[in-house]
């Protein structure tokens, strides 16, 4: 009889055993079909390609929590060498100046800071001191040209903009990053659009990652005053985003209700009236990207091959031009009526847009990113959205990274130790992708300088669909430069601009592909 109930209690214990672990097996079940790291380059190659993109609201797949990911290096102790990065800076851009590659400790800056904690954690990792040595435009030029000819293995990364990129990739300055070891391109601390655009006969040279923040800057949006638009009673344009209906032709019809000769003198002046829209030349690349089409694609060698030069791209940038060269409704900054004194500067040319902005005196305006800090004393709300879409077919939002201000990386073949230099490289890219990114983007932008919750959802949805044409980063021909300049005289004949840039685009594209397949 007690053997009898022995047992059964036993047999009871054991039932809640099985019970319980049966109960844990189900809370804890994830799926794990497939590769993490393919599942992760999946989402982030989706988010790249706007034409592949599911992103059409403001809902984003990088608003959820990133498992993070660690580079496959090895252990390593460099004995404190001097990792040296060249970059270039810009006469009168100030606000295009490196933020992200040195930094003192204790700067009170969340971005300053970030970037500290990722070089001490590199540097502590693999004995290493990192070093930046920054030199303005023709300095920086003269400095890598010497540092080729004489290959003294003086510097481990150069970091010129992606525009003055193309003719030191053909002349053999870079490593082949797609040969090179202890790179895994297919991270997503790594620009994959980026990625395949700049490859040409199966070459990368540079490469934009998450060790610099100025893709990101460099990237283009559309402000909007929340004071005017609720003052003229026009729709709520987060809803617009969210519901796929941000069109060029809403941001017209907005644009032009806010638009007023605030002095009664028959005609618009920068000083004195209200725009509806502001822009500069470079927002006509944008809007040749957000309608889904590009300066030059690649063909299935991955070869460049010209797609400006189609029905569809007339198409596009026809009804971009009645938004843009509207006078009455749109200022370009870059006219000679908005200058400043006389004065050419780019900054100078800022402060007049900022002047006007601030002011409550323009309801929207296209800019890049990094104007969003410079905003944080503008009185009225302002909030953010992506470059409008040619009409709600294109998926997406694509937004532009501008290549006369993003800046890129590259190995110089003059290296005397790539093993290292590769190393640290995707050391820091990793690393940076967890402490400089969040930093730059989840509480600098999103927290710090947005004036709200919508504002900070559209930071995701932006930067999730960024766009970089091979053709605007070579500008073969000519084409790229000369056709953000149309927007300064108003020029609207697309075929004829082309006809005249056709031999000069063709030949370029020709020697560009010559060139490269010379190179190892």
């Amino acid at each position: 009889m007690k053997t009898s109930k022995f047992f059964k209690l036993i047999s009871l214990i054991l039932a809640f055993i099985l019970l319980a672990l049966i109960f844990c097996s189900c809370g804890d079940k994830t799926d794990n079909s497939g590769n993490d790291n393919n599942k992760e380059n999946n989402n982030n190659n989706n988010a790249q390609n706007p034409e592949d993109s599911p992103s059409d609201g403001i809902e984003s797949e990088s608003t959820t929590e990133e498992e993070r990911l660690f580079a496959d290096l090895p252990e390593a102790d460099y004995d404190g060498h001097e990792y040296n990065i060249l970059t270039i800076g810009i006469p009168g851009s100030e606000q295009w100046e490196n933020i992200d590659l040195s930094a003192e400790a204790g700067s009170g800056d969340v971005v300053s800071d970030a970037v500290y904690r990722r070089n001490t954690a590199i540097e502590e990792k693999y004995n290493i001191i990192i070093k930046e040595d920054h030199r303005m435009y023709d300095n920086f030029f003269s400095t890598m040209q010497k540092e080729i000819k004489a290959g003294t293995g003086a510097y481990d990364l150069f970091s010129p903009r992606v525009i003055d990129s193309s003719k030191y990739m053909q002349e053999g300055y870079f490593i082949n990053l797609l040969t090179a070891p202890n790179i895994d391109l297919t991270k997503p601390w790594y620009n994959q659009q980026g990625i395949e655009e700049m490859t040409i006969d199966d070459k990368l040279f540079i490469v934009m990652s998450d060790i610099l923040l100025s893709d990101n800057d460099a990237t283009a949006i559309t402000i909007f005053n929340k004071k005017l638009l609720q003052d003229y009673g026009l729709d709520d344009p987060y809803t617009l985003v969210k519901e796929n209906k941000w069109t060029v032709d809403k941001l017209y019809q907005m644009a032009k209700a806010t638009s007023k000769d605030l002095n009664g003198d028959g005609k618009m002046t920068p000083a004195d009236d209200q725009w509806g829209y502001l822009i500069w030349t470079d927002a006509m690349i944008s809007y040749l990207h957000s309608g889904g089409q590009r300066l030059i694609s690649k063909d299935s060698s991955g070869l460049p091959v010209v797609t400006f030069n189609t029905a569809k791209t007339y198409q596009v940038m026809d009804k971009a031009f009645i938004l843009l060269y509207d006078e009455n409704i749109t200022g370009n900054v870059q006219k000679p009526e908005f200058e400043n004194a006389g004065s050419e500067s780019w900054s100078e040319r800022e402060s007049v847009f900022e002047s006007i902005f601030t002011s409550d005196r323009a309801a929207f305006s296209w800019v890049r990113l990094y104007m969003i800090p410079r905003l944080r004393m503008m009185e009225t709300d302002f909030g953010i959205l992506p470059v409008p879409k040619y009409d709600e077919s294109i998926k997406g939002y694509p937004s532009t990274v501008n290549v006369h201000h993003a800046c890129t990386l590259g190995i110089p073949v003059t290296t005397d130790n790539l093993d290292r230099t590769t190393i640290i490289m995707e050391a820091l890219a990793a690393e940076s992708r967890y402490t400089v990114q969040p930093a730059y983007y989840e509480v600098s932008l999103k927290t710090k300088h947005s004036r709200d919750d919508d504002s900070a959802a559209i930071l995701d949805l932006i930067l999730s669909n960024r766009v970089i044409d091979v053709g605007d980063v070579y500008n073969f021909g000519g084409l790229g430069g000369d056709f953000y300049g149309l927007a300064l005289t108003n020029d609207s004949n697309l075929a004829s601009f082309y006809e005249k840039h056709e031999s000069a685009v063709l030949e370029a594209i020709n020697k560009t592909i010559e060139n490269y397949q010379k190179l190892e």
